[in-house]
């Protein structure tokens, strides 16, 4: 089955993803500030997401990143993500 329906800029419907058999996990945003006193702030880090993850039938997995209710991102053959002791 493909995540046809998914495309990047759209507001993410989750009874979709779940019915696809689409499992989520929810990240919290982490930032630091890694500047000094000569160069001043320089934050790095990423906002809060959800990752929304199904194992395919070629044993990769597709993975959709989800920040604040909209797609960010969809990898169609993730190798490796946080959540994959979840399958």
């Amino acid at each position: 089955m493909q995540a046809t329906q998914f495309t990047v800029g759209n507001i993410a419907d989750t009874s979709a993803l779940a019915a696809e058999g689409f499992v989520c996990t929810s990240h919290d945003a982490w930032w630091q500030d890694v500047g000094g006193p000569e160069s001043g702030p320089k934050l790095i880090g990423w906002p809060a997401y959800d990752s929304w993850v199904r194992k395919n039938e070629d044993d990769t997995f597709t993975e959709i990143i989800v920040e604040e209710g909209v797609i960010a991102n969809i990898d169609p053959h993730a190798e490796n993500f946080s959540g994959e002791d979840q399958f």
